[in-house]
């Protein structure tokens, strides 16, 4: 289980760990919202049902139970499997100075046993087929599980057990612990790329809740107390901050008599807040990570404010068209043209929008001035698409959207995600109508106003050892 990866560009996680991922998730076959007639007729239930469609013929409905657990179903008769997913609005932003990584410290924890003898979670959903794991953003704690049909009120009974009743104890919290520190020490540590991962956000977000990265900082492990995990669980492990999404061949009322039955009785809690947005603009930042390389990398980008589903759309056109397109504009400039870069895309784009980036294999003998001016010079390049250019652009996008939702657990993670990051399940919906009414003026204008120089933070990996020493762990205290 991880907690940092390569991750979705248009809604599609890349899953767990740096590498290849799913296509985007939305579906240009998508239908209009609708309210079935007799929807919410649960006492259980404080609205009513809504259902869409999406991609060939998937039909899905949300609806709300009264203690605020948002429940979405997407019945797809086509999937051998059920994709269950929880989506936790308890991220890193919803940290402090002292407890910094304690979201992804509590991910590792809700694997681990609810009492003196009895299993962990894996064990319970490994006797019922299923396979689970789990990541830490920035914004949330997102739980993922597939199991068969026949194993999913199992499933949904040790799930609702496991976010209702979960005590961290000194001996749990500190056998997580451990598990902690060697992520610190195979990732941040030992991995170039994570470090430079680490270093750009630290240098683009100071004084904000960005600046700590996900895993947090290293010297507040060690301070981290039972006590401090228990609070950060009651607080936001609450229904009206989760929701819960299901996509396979299931019966829509059998499923949510089950989920009634499982999670009805959880107590809602106040809903978790985001912190204000990062205001301050330094400057270009210009800083070099810790991890040397064989060869010389470069992440650079431009910071992103918080995103509504209103205007974030545009920002996942953008990051298509400049860096995630099968021709885009920074391997045309990068790669083709400059032959600074023997290759670069995006990275890490929608773990949390923090930053709107580009990952650079730098060609022997460039140096960063050339690099630098090379990303400041894709602000022009979309200023100067022709018309015929930025409607394949506008194509293509459609495209990946459609080809998303092939998959059951890209369905999966499309209504979560959408859900999750912009409070709004339709959007999986919505985004399919709205891209071909998509304008270069529109786009241009978020580009204008995104990626200027006073926003701009670039971070290169040193090819010569550097002179740190290695890091050891900090003496830890008592839990108390």
């Amino acid at each position: 289980m991880t907690f940092a990866s390569k991750v979705f560009t248009a809604f599609a996680l890349l899953g767990v760990g740096l590498g290849a991922g799913l296509p985007g998730p939305f579906s240009a076959l998508a239908q209009s919202v609708s309210t079935p007639a007799g929807g919410g007729g649960s006492a259980l239930l404080a609205a009513p049902a809504r259902a869409f469609e999406v991609g060939n013929g998937v039909k899905v409905e949300t609806r709300i139970l009264k203690n605020g657990l948002t429940v979405v179903i997407a019945k797809n008769p086509r999937a051998p499997l059920v994709s269950v997913y929880h989506w936790v609005k308890a991220g890193s932003l919803h940290e402090k100075p002292g407890i910094t990584g304690i979201a992804h410290l509590f991910e590792h924890m809700m694997f681990r046993p609810l009492g003196e003898g009895k299993p962990g979670f894996f064990e319970t959903a490994r006797a019922l087929g299923a396979q689970v794991n789990a990541n830490t953003r920035f914004e949330s704690t997102v739980y993922t599980s597939t199991v068969p049909r026949r194993g999913l009120e199992g499933l949904l009974q040790a799930e609702a057990a496991r976010f209702r009743s979960l005590t961290v104890t000194d001996a749990l919290l500190d056998v997580e612990r451990r598990a902690v520190w060697s992520e610190y020490s195979t990732k941040f540590d030992a991995d170039p790329t994570f470090d430079l991962w680490y270093t750009q956000y630290k240098a683009a977000f100071p004084g904000h809740p960005y600046e700590w990265m996900i895993i947090g900082f290293r010297e507040d492990l060690a301070k981290i107390s039972a006590r401090d995990c228990n609070l950060f669980f009651q607080k936001y492990y609450r229904p009206n901050n989760v929701g819960l999404v299901i996509a396979g061949d299931v019966d829509v009322a059998e499923t949510m008599a089950l989920i009634e039955k499982a999670y009805g009785g959880w107590e809602r809690g106040a809903d978790a807040v985001l912190p204000p947005a990062f205001e301050k603009k330094p400057g270009l930042v210009k800083v070099t990570s810790k991890l040397p390389s064989g060869s010389k990398q470069a992440l650079a980008g431009w910071r992103l404010p918080y995103f509504t589903k209103d205007d974030a759309l545009l920002m996942e056109f953008v990051n298509h068209v400049l860096f995630d397109s099968g021709n885009d504009l920074a391997s045309r400039r990068f790669v083709d043209r400059e032959k600074v870069a023997s290759s670069i895309g995006s990275f890490s784009f929608g773990y949390g929008h923090g930053m709107l980036s580009g990952f650079a294999s730098v060609l022997p003998g460039v140096d960063d001035a050339k690099i630098i001016d090379a990303f400041r010079a894709l602000k022009s390049d979309f200023g100067a698409l022709s018309p015929k250019h930025f409607d394949a652009y506008r194509k293509e996008f459609q495209v990946s959207m459609a080809e998303g939702l092939e998959r059951n657990e890209s369905i999966v993670n499309a209504l979560a995600t959408a859900w999750g990051k912009y409070g709004d399940e339709t959007l999986v919906t919505k985004w399919s109508r709205e891209v071909p009414a998509l304008t270069h003026e529109q786009t241009r204008g978020f580009v204008e106003k995104t990626m200027t120089d006073d926003n701009f933070v670039y971070v290169s990996i040193p090819t010569e050892p550097t002179s740190s020493t290695p890091v050891k762990p900090p003496a830890q205290k008592e839990s108390k």
